[in-house]
């Protein structure tokens, strides 16, 4: 259970800028009016780029409990930086727009170097990057995201090479049940949570131009076999399937049939997740899929 307080704070209203930053690019780069591009970028030199209002790149405080741990956060709240993944695509699209200037983007990228910074060295991002179920992933994707962004590479195709080993190894079985989200109340949501942001990681690798192939599977265990273990369940009871989820099936399906045609986008031979889409995306119900740092030729 949240304590109440969180709404008094900032995580909200992070969600909330990244995603007004996101559809305000989409409505400039889609119809060509400036001021949805203004207001975009409105909201990043607040957050981001103003010295009275701008947010320090750490998540020293993210997820703290009053009264608890000297009033420092904790590792997990290194989750709640994710919704700047989300953003980096609005991000890229800005890149095109003449009234972000060349030193607005050189301090912005500069922000998200020192953020990775604060990941490779704080306790809290040292701590949660050791973790073997969706946290794990959610950081090294966190990381890729944003040395990409500010232009490190070098740190970009290291977390690809080791991927596999730290992600589908640690995580997947050979049947492709993931055990550490097994354990869940919310066995389905968080199976899919975890190769949600699996998935996330390989998009953004591959529309940067890197290969992906070895991060995806290891010593028989592989990120599509896990997938398939969950496309079994598309469409049936939640009754029939043999873990717990207290709430939330019909969403978590939703979303699962969504990243299934996310992956035949980056995989084109597995049209059985086209196909698998196509059977159930009336029901899914989504318009627009994420792009994670789309190339500005590709749209």
């Amino acid at each position: 259970m949240s304590n109440p307080e969180l709404k008094e704070y900032d995580r909200e209203a992070l969600d909330k800028m990244s995603r007004r930053v996101q559809t305000l690019t989409l409505a400039w780069f889609l119809g060509g009016n400036f001021a949805f591009a203004e207001a975009a970028l409105k909201q990043v030199r607040v957050w981001f780029l103003d010295s009275a209002t701008k947010m320090n790149p750490n998540m020293n405080f993210a997820q703290m409990i009053p009264g608890r741990n000297f009033g420092k956060g904790y590792p997990f709240g290194v989750l709640d930086g994710y919704s700047f993944v989300q953003m980096m695509d609005a991000l890229a699209l800005l890149e095109s727009y003449p009234g972000f200037l060349p030193a607005e983007k050189a301090t912005l990228k500069k922000w998200f170097a020192e953020y990775v910074q604060w990941l490779t060295t704080s306790e809290q991002g040292i701590e949660e990057s050791k973790a073997k179920n969706n946290h794990g992933t959610t950081y090294d994707t966190q990381l890729l995201a944003y040395s990409l962004y500010a232009g490190d590479r070098k740190t970009a195709e290291q977390l690809i090479a080791r991927f596999a080993e730290r992600h589908i190894l640690k995580q997947i079985e050979k049947d492709g049940k993931q055990p550490e989200e097994l354990k869940r109340t919310l066995a389905f949501h968080y199976s899919w949570y975890n190769l949600s942001h699996m998935l996330d990681f390989y998009t953004i690798a591959r529309n940067s131009g890197l290969d992906i192939r070895k991060a995806t599977e290891i010593q028989g265990r592989s990120f599509y076999k896990a997938l398939d273990f969950l496309a079994g369940y598309i469409g049936k009871d939640s009754r029939q399937w043999p873990y717990k989820q207290i709430s939330g099936w019909e969403h978590a399906q939703d979303e699962l049939v969504r990243d299934l045609y996310r992956t035949y986008l980056i995989e084109p031979n597995k049209v059985n997740y086209r196909s698998l889409y196509r059977e159930n995306k009336a029901k899914a119900g989504h318009g627009m899929f994420k792009l994670l740092y789309v190339k500005t030729r590709d749209l």
